[in-house]
Parts: C-alpha cells; sequence; structure tokens
C-alpha cells in the first residue's frame, strides 16, 4: 500500500480539477449500494448516525495525516480543525450523494478523495494569499493600500480556486506551489496595472477638455450645465459619491456595502461611455466633473475651517 504522500500526490491532477457529475448508478443496484443508501435516508437512526460518526473519523484522520507528512509548516491545529470540519461538510452536505461505488473499499476511498480534495483547496489558498502579499510588498506597494492588497489577495485565491487550478498539469508539491505564486503573480500584477489606469481615468475625466475650451469655460461658481449634462442621473450621481470620497473606490465601496471590485467596474462601465459621447459632450462633462469636484473639496475645507 503507498504510504499517504505518495497517494496524496499520485491524484494531484485529478484533485485539481473540479468534480464531475456523478456517473450513473448500475442497474440493477448492486445489494451494498442499496442499504448504504437507505442508511444515508434514514437521517435519525442509530444505524446511520453511526455511519457519519465512522466516516467523519475517516476524513479528519486522512486529512491529520496528510498534513503531517505534507504540510506540517503551513496550517496550525486550529487551522486543521477548520479543515476537517469543512471536508465533513462537503461529505454530508451533498457529497455522498455522489457516491456511487460498489463496497466498502469504494467508500473509503471516496471519502480519502474528497478529504484530499478540500485539503488541496485550503493549501493552495493559502500558499496563494502568501505569494500575493509579497509580490505586493515588493513590486506594487505605491500603488496598492493594504486594503487594496488584501482584496488583491482574495482575487487571487479565487482566480486560482475556480478558474486556473482546473489547469494544473504538474504532480509534486514544488510545481504546485510554482503555479499559485505565478497565479498570484499575474493577478497581483493586473490589479495593480488596472488601479493605475483608474487613477489615470479620473485625472481625465476632472481635466478633459481643450485649451480653447479652458479658456472660454465658465467658472466653476457660475457652472450650471448639470442639469443638460449627457448623462443619465444614475452614472451622474455615483460619480458625485466618487468624487465626495476623494476617487477612492474602497471608500466607496465600504459605503455601498459593495466589494471594491464593484465600484471598479461601475467606473469603467461609466467612462466607456462618457468615451463613446462626442468630442463636445466629453468636454461638457469634464467641466461638470471638474467644478462638482471642486465644489465638494470647497465644502470639506469649510466643514474643517
Amino acid at each position: 500500500m503507498p504510504d499517504v504522500s505518495t497517494s496524496f500526490w499520485a491524484k494531484l491532477r485529478r484533485l485539481a480539477a473540479p468534480p464531475g457529475p456523478p456517473s450513473p448508478m448500475p442497474s440493477p443496484i448492486p445489494p451494498w449500494i442499496a442499504d448504504f443508501r437507505r442508511l444515508l435516508a434514514c437521517r435519525g437512526s442509530a444505524d446511520t448516525i453511526a455511519l457519519q460518526r465512522r466516516l467523519a473519523r475517516q476524513a479528519a484522520d486522512r486529512i491529520q495525516a496528510v498534513c503531517a507528512a505534507e504540510f506540517a509548516a503551513i496550517f496550525s491545529d486550529d487551522e486543521i480543525a477548520v479543515i476537517v470540519r469543512d471536508a465533513i461538510t462537503d461529505l454530508f452536505d451533498g457529497g455522498l450523494a455522489s457516491f456511487r461505488g460498489t463496497s466498502e473499499a469504494d467508500l473509503t476511498q471516496f471519502v480519502e478523495d474528497r478529504a484530499d480534495r478540500v485539503l488541496l483547496r485550503a493549501a493552495v489558498s493559502e500558499w496563494t494569499d502568501h505569494e500575493a502579499r509579497i509580490s505586493w510588498r515588493s513590486r506594487y506597494g505605491s500603488l496598492l493600500t493594504s486594503e487594496e492588497a488584501d482584496e488583491a489577495a482574495a482575487e487571487a485565491v479565487d482566480q486560482l480556486l475556480h478558474r486556473a487550478l482546473a489547469g494544473f498539469r504538474g504532480g509534486t508539491a514544488a510545481e504546485l506551489y510554482g503555479f499559485a505564486r505565478v497565479v498570484a503573480s499575474r493577478t497581483v500584477s493586473r490589479i495593480a496595472r488596472r488601479r493605475s489606469r483608474d487613477k489615470s481615468s479620473l485625472a481625465m475625466l476632472r481635466v478633459r477638455e481643450s485649451n480653447d475650451l479652458a479658456q472660454t469655460a465658465p467658472p466653476p461658481s457660475s457652472f450650471s450645465g448639470a442639469s443638460a449634462l449627457p448623462l443619465s442621473d444614475a452614472d451622474r450621481e455615483y460619480l458625485e459619491s466618487l468624487f465626495a470620497v476623494r476617487g477612492s473606490k474602497a471608500e466607496l465601496a465600504r459605503q455601498l456595502g459593495v466589494g471594491r471590485s464593484a465600484v471598479t467596474r461601475m467606473v469603467q462601465r461609466i467612462m466607456t461611455r462618457i468615451d463613446e459621447l462626442p468630442d463636445s459632450e466629453r468636454d461638457q462633462v469634464g467641466r461638470w466633473a471638474r467644478h462638482t469636484f471642486d465644489q465638494i473639496e470647497e465644502l470639506r475645507d469649510e466643514l474643517m475651517a
């Protein structure tokens, strides 16, 4: 029988792929699986409770054994306990319903596979979060705040678990770690570039007008074109809210109770709509934006005086 480490890494590519749909139930249904499914259906019976406890113990033992062999430096005892609970939840909240084996040995293998998949995802999440923060501190500290770095790390983990991991083709811990590092670095880099573009776009929105129009534009105190803006009321109000927090999408996201990425996407959609306007209307929006921003700053100065 292969040791714990060998059996875990031997099925790495299969674990990295998301679980597929259950295979068709064999027909006729073997007696063992029929009895097993009856036990699952009788949730309150003593036999069912005993079965659930046994399977939970198998999952816990598997996770603790693999962690001791491969991930002792990554997870604390408390973190391992959380992973065990996640694996048990995965089993009993639908996982066992997809079991299609026909023997006790098949069931043991199924439980181990589900536990290994939960543990693998926890490990790559930990690695990706760690590498994303290293990438931020070493290369993008001047572009992203600590709060934005937290969001970038979370996005990198989401990218790995829900998209990139399915494309992993390696077979060792070192290859998997390197894969996680690449995903983390690319995700943080993409977010940093996007943040830089957002800052540039906001600056362009505030001052976008030609030199000729700048000479003839009315002073901010006399600006009166808001009612005729070529923007929808929703877009105008959203930009006003953004100006009120000095262009901080993180702060606006906090006030609106949404993720920063949602604010970023909304600003990008508004900027796209502005870019599609005729030149004269884009200039009008630029004058309005500058006037509105200046008014907010004047009010802020008055309140601080």
